[in-house]
């Protein structure tokens, strides 16, 4: 965007990240303490602060994109050895033509769209729908016949996208082709902002997963919720998955990491009170959305300790049982501490399954808040990618 940075400044997740920056460095929260402190000290020592709080076992890494003052690949040893290996392919069809893709779009049809775009002079940028629909096709088929994953951008991105052309209700031709029924296919972005129309396709095809990144953390926190939310109201928790679309800079992979902790925390916090999972069914939600989903999609061999979540769960707040209490029981006394520091005392009459009902659900959620917090603040993190395509 062109914006200037006093127009980006207002904005509710750049102010927020400035604040959740600096409080990592331990500096100024404002832009110039953020960049001074950069300039002071250094790539390598940023990359490395924000790594390590981060808490990645495995990153995956688009080097497709180009950057004036990129590194090579093999400048992350610095961090962890890189493994020369090749574990999905990346298609951005939604900034140039759309996601309607055109199954049946011949060699022919794309050599004259090759055409156009040589002809059209330099600095070439395609956008010829049967060109890219045929790249499309081929690379999905060639990831098929390899075994790889297939990323597709979907919903918002930059302005040059036509964001009703990357809604994923338009990939129903492609995912409806019997060719790529055994596809593995990861929406990108939580789709945003069609994170209930992604949420279907992901309950109804097998082939299609879900990644959350770049929604979270650019959206404000209401947004970042809802969005998750949304995505998880159809699709099974084990096609849904973490990523911190991160790219160029150290502090977009750290802003995302520790940003969806936080949102997925309030998710599946959510849920449990709401009575959609119960505690042992989150805390497995936590390990599949942030570790296990994107191993076993990107076929990644690698061994993950996870928190030992059950020495951590108390027994104390098991669902109270009205059955015993005295049918005769009409009045309740509540003792409490106020503001002040002043005991105060309310004797009421009240219905005792309300009674008893309000305080499991106190308790319950006071029981979900200590485990999922900490669950989701001590998870080691599979999965980042940049913003590219292959």
């Amino acid at each position: 965007m062109d914006w200037g940075l006093d127009k980006v400044a207002v904005v509710c997740a750049f102010q927020r990240s400035l604040r959740d920056i600096a409080e990592l460095y331990g500096c100024e929260s404002s832009l110039c303490g953020i960049e001074e402190y950069r300039r002071c000290s250094g790539l390598q020592s940023i990359s490395s602060i924000c790594f390590k709080a981060s808490r990645f076992v495995a990153i995956l890494i688009d080097d497709g994109i180009e950057f004036d003052k990129k590194h090579e690949i093999e400048w992350h040893r610095n961090f962890a050895p890189v493994v020369d290996k090749i574990y999905s392919l990346k298609s951005i069809a939604a900034y140039r033509s759309g996601l309607e893709i055109n199954t049946k779009v011949t060699r022919n049809e794309a050599q004259v769209g090759l055409d156009e775009v040589l002809h059209a002079g330099s600095p070439a940028r395609i956008t010829n729908k049967n060109f890219i629909d045929y790249l499309f096709m081929q690379s999905l088929e060639v990831a098929l016949q390899f075994d790889l994953p297939m990323q597709i951008h979907t919903g918002f991105g930059d302005k040059d996208l036509d964001l009703r052309l990357s809604n994923p209700l338009h990939l129903r031709m492609l995912l409806e082709d019997n060719r790529f029924s055994k596809s593995r296919i990861v929406l990108l972005h939580a789709s945003y902002p069609f994170s209930k129309e992604a949420s279907y396709l992901a309950s109804v095809y097998q082939q299609v997963y879900l990644d959350f990144g770049l929604a979270v953390p650019k959206l404000s926190v209401h947004g970042m919720i809802s969005s998750v939310k949304e995505l998880l109201e159809l699709a099974p928790i084990k096609k849904v998955m973490f990523s911190t679309d991160g790219y160029a800079f150290p502090e977009t992979f750290y802003l995302g990491a520790n940003r969806a902790r936080k949102v997925v925390f309030s998710v599946l916090r959510d849920a449990c009170i709401d009575g959609d999972l119960s505690i042992p069914e989150a805390i497995e939600a936590v390990k599949d959305i942030f570790t296990e989903n994107a191993r076993k999609f990107y076929r990644i061999n690698l061994d993950v300790k996870h928190f030992d979540s059950k020495t951590n769960i108390s027994n104390n707040f098991k669902k109270m049982e009205t059955d015993a209490l005295q049918p005769d029981v009409a009045l309740v006394r509540i003792i409490w501490v106020d503001a002040s520091g002043q005991h105060r005392c309310r004797v009421s009459y009240l219905s005792i399954s309300i009674f008893s009902n309000f305080w499991v659900q106190i308790l319950t959620s006071l029981e979900v808040w200590q485990t999922m917090r900490k669950l989701c603040q001590l998870s080691e993190l599979m999965l980042m990618d940049s913003t590219s395509a292959i």
